[in-house]
């Protein structure tokens, strides 16, 4: 799935050879995947929350991708979700 993100995103670039990213719908779909492998685990938001040092709130936000995680906080996501950190990555 990475691939065909980083394709279609290089298909629309600007002509200078530089991607032309859509940023909100990537971390959309970062959101979407880590609700997926959160459901797959078992684990509600609250729980999640709580091994992350997070709100459950907090967990929403990254839901429906109105949090950036970084690098970092997506290797602690998969960690606590007993996943690859790539299955966060679209």
């Amino acid at each position: 799935m990475f691939g065909n993100f980083i394709l279609a995103t290089f298909a629309r670039g600007n002509g200078d050879n530089m991607p032309n990213l859509d940023v909100d719908s990537f971390y959309r779909e970062v959101g979407r995947l880590i609700r997926v492998e959160r459901i797959k685990s078992g684990i509600n938001q609250e729980i999640l929350g709580s091994q992350l040092s997070l709100t459950r709130a907090s967990i929403i936000n990254l839901e429906k991708g109105r949090h950036r995680p970084s690098i970092y906080q997506l290797i602690l996501i998969a960690e606590v979700l007993k996943t690859d950190f790539f299955n966060l990555i679209p």
